[in-house]
């Protein structure tokens, strides 16, 4: 079943943008599916010709809950329990591993990190759990996660 056809385009928050916009990065693509959000950055050219210097793809991955925020470091340190929802948990699971295989097919490996270890290691069991191939690397002294 083809589950990429079910989304919605998701809306960062205008902070948020401004906020990643002013770290180097610019919003590629969105997508929304119940209550999860996913988001797709590519680094600015002298961002990405600095990641290309350590093998840092340019393009990052977010994943959000909506009305949570991926950008907010604060956030990225609290847990946020899912909400009841009408879908099943492998709809969106599927959901979630085919809009990131369309990206990785469309624009090469991408990076998914936050800065709260707990949150990476969630990153690496919804990945696993997907069957997506990543790699765990380290890159200013924040473990990373290629995909």
């Amino acid at each position: 079943m083809n589950y990429i056809n079910w989304y919605k385009i998701a809306k960062l928050d205008n902070q948020d943008e401004a906020t990643l916009n002013n770290a180097g990065y610019q919003l590629i693509d969105n997508k929304s599916f119940d209550q999860y959000e996913l988001y797709l950055f590519k680094a600015n050219p002298i961002l990405e010709e600095m990641l290309k210097n350590y093998d840092i793809p340019p393009y990052q991955l977010g994943l959000q809950r909506k009305d949570t925020s991926f950008v907010n470091i604060e956030q990225q340190h609290k847990r946020n329990p899912p909400k009841n929802s009408n879908i099943p948990i492998k709809q969106g699971m599927m959901w979630i591993k085919e809009t990131i295989e369309n990206w990785v097919n469309q624009y090469g490996h991408l990076v998914a990190m936050s800065h709260s270890p707990e949150k990476n290691k969630m990153y690496k069991a919804i990945l696993k759990r997907i069957s997506i191939d990543y790699v765990e690397t380290q890159f200013q002294g924040q473990n990373i996660i290629i995909l």
